[in-house]
């Protein structure tokens, strides 16, 4: 376990031993006398570093533990704390010797966030992207303020809770279209007619037989007649996920990701409100999850392999499947099974 050199310190180095050599053929005295300030400062660094190092390194991997906050809005602030910092830390105040800790934490689909902090005054950091982070790694970093060397002592990792970075509902003044399949109504009163002109826009649980697939085409939005009364409020519906893709390890789909939960967030409280019993599924996901504000439970999805199976839906529920491949164009209804 030896402090690794960086770039500037090799740099460093081997100017000072050039410094060293022409100053000791050509006799001058001032660059022999740069040469060694150079090689004392690396000198007490690489020193001071490993002998650090070795006297801490058992009581940091049994003392040492960081605490996040459990939950957090996409943008939002999230707090840091070390509430048992080791007591030797406190106390270990040498000139040009900085100690700091370096957490990582990963999503199932390899977003990562890396902050490094001062453990005796740690600080938040903004979350930017939705998903649940799972720690990765926790370490010890001794460095010199200048840079030369630096000296990495993992940490073992406690079973914790994931950061939860919650993802924000989508602004849409209405429930997007809904393109393909089809979908039973749960107990809806249905009224037949003929009237052809008089609409409304299509609710979850409405018969697709009574859907205006001609005024679809033309105005990409769904509407049933308006003989079609609405369904009742006891309608459940289950919202699932597809997080299926070509190429899941990528921004652009982990971005995509990204804007269905923020659909589906919209839409599942709109049709709480509207009475309707919403649970969220999502591919890899064994059960459907429902819980006060649905925000939690689209903290997991995560883009995945094409090769994923579907999970076996529950048949007392309409279905309503919003699928990576058509984010931002339309939604997929299922038909029941």
């Amino acid at each position: 376990m030896f402090p690794k050199p960086s770039f500037l310190g090799v740099f460093t180095f081997f100017i000072a031993i050039l410094c060293f050599i022409i100053g000791h053929f050509r006799h001058e005295i001032g660059l022999i006398f740069i040469a060694c300030v150079f090689l004392v400062v690396l000198s007490y660094c690489f020193i001071t570093i490993l002998i650090i190092g070795l006297v801490f390194r058992n009581e940091m991997k049994t003392s040492f533990h960081v605490v996040l906050s459990e939950k957090v809005n996409t943008g939002g602030q999230v707090t840091v704390s070390v509430p048992h910092c080791p007591q030797f830390l406190k106390l270990l105040k040498i000139p040009g010797i900085l100690v700091r800790c370096e957490t990582k934490l990963l999503t199932a689909d390899k977003r990562l966030i890396r902050f490094i902090f001062d453990p005796l005054r740690p600080e938040g950091f903004i979350a930017k992207e939705r998903g649940a982070y799972y720690r990765d790694s926790e370490a010890f970093i001794f460095s010199d303020a200048m840079g030369f060397f630096l000296l990495k002592n993992a940490l073992s990792i406690l079973p914790v809770p994931p950061l939860l970075v919650l993802p924000n509902p989508a602004q849409e003044s209405a429930s997007p279209p809904v393109k393909g399949g089809d979908m039973q109504s749960i107990g809806a009163s249905v009224l037949r007619g003929e009237n052809l002109v008089d609409h409304r826009p299509y609710v979850p649980g409405d018969d697709p037989r009574r859907i205006n697939w001609k005024l679809f085409s033309h105005a990409r939005e769904l509407f049933v007649r308006e003989e079609e009364r609405t369904p009742p409020f006891h309608s459940s519906v289950l919202l699932f996920l597809d997080t299926r893709t070509d190429e899941p390890y990528t921004d652009s789909a982990r971005q995509a990701v990204d804007e269905l939960c923020e659909k589906a967030l919209f839409l599942a409280r709109e049709w709480t409100a509207q009475g309707i019993d919403v649970h969220i599924g999502f591919t890899g996901e064994k059960d459907t999850q429902k819980d006060a504000d649905f925000a939690e439970t689209l903290a997991f999805p995560a883009s995945c392999t094409a090769s994923e199976s579907f999970p076996a839906f529950d048949d007392k529920r309409g279905i309503i499947i919003l699928n990576v491949q058509a984010v931002g164009n339309a939604l997929t209804v299922a038909r029941k099974t």
